[in-house]
């Protein structure tokens, strides 16, 4: 399954009302509501919550980026959790994306 915005890449355990922290990514409304917020202007992480999930323009100050990359300093994990870590063309994909303003 596809999470939308970006063809190629699933976040299986992100779907429905038992997503991690609510954050549903299973529909192209609910990740841009959880991850850019209604108003485009981000919303804070649900473990370092002086981070975006996404901050439109800035993907290495994304914690969304953070957590897919394995960086240092994140909460929990590398995502996604218990599977192979997102290959460099689809973590690519999710960055440009963020890079472009997170617009759908």
């Amino acid at each position: 399954m596809d999470t939308a915005p970006w063809p190629g890449v699933s976040f299986l355990c992100h779907v429905g009302a038992t997503a991690p922290f609510g954050l549903q990514l299973d529909t192209l409304a609910n990740s841009r509501v959880n991850l850019v917020g209604g108003d485009g202007m981000g919303v804070a992480s649900g473990q370092i919550a002086a981070t975006l999930r996404v901050n439109p323009g800035f993907p290495d100050d994304s914690y969304i980026v953070q957590k897919i990359e394995g960086s240092a300093g994140i909460g929990g994990q590398q995502m996604p959790l218990n599977n192979p870590p997102l290959k460099a063309g689809q973590i690519a994909v999710i960055r440009e994306w963020i890079f472009n303003g997170a617009v759908d």
